[in-house]
This record gives C-alpha cells, sequence and structure tokens, in this order.
C-alpha cells in the first residue's frame, strides 16, 4: 500500500505519519525511489534505530513514538 508520493531533492526533508488503525507506522516501512526499491525501515522497536541512522539514500532526522514522545539525538526508537 503507497502511503506517501512525493518528488524530493537531494536534502529535502519529508514527514511521514502514523496510517494503520492505531495511528502508528506499523512493522516496518518500504522506501523506493523512482519505482525501484531503496531501503526498508523497522518500524516495530524489536530492533534499535538510531535518530541520524542512514537507511539507503535517507536518513532520520527527527521522530517521536506514539506512546515515548519525541527522539532525541542518540536515543533508541
Amino acid at each position: 500500500k503507497q502511503i506517501y508520493r512525493a518528488n524530493l531533492s537531494p536534502g529535502e526533508l519529508f514527514n511521514l505519519n502514523g496510517f494503520d488503525r492505531n495511528n502508528t507506522l506499523g512493522g516496518e516501512i518500504h522506501i523506493s525511489v523512482k519505482g525501484i526499491p531503496n531501503t526498508t525501515i523497522n518500524t516495530s522497536c524489536s530492533e534499535p534505530n538510531i535518530l541520524g541512522y542512514t537507511y539507503g539514500d535517507f536518513t532520520i532526522e527527527g521522530g517521536s513514538s506514539l506512546n515515548g514522545g519525541e527522539f532525541c539525538p542518540g536515543q533508541v526508537m
């Protein structure tokens, strides 16, 4: 299911918000560039994701948990 589509320039920021019935991103999100899979980001909290970590061509610059509030630099999601 496609939840976000946009033309972005290198370095441009974008936001993803929860899309499932619980207002979360679900267990993982798949990102494609020009229709080609670029990366998968585990959002289930079963694997540590660190603010500032790069997945494929994308770097996590900020975020928040549904119940845990905003992430801080170096904080495990």
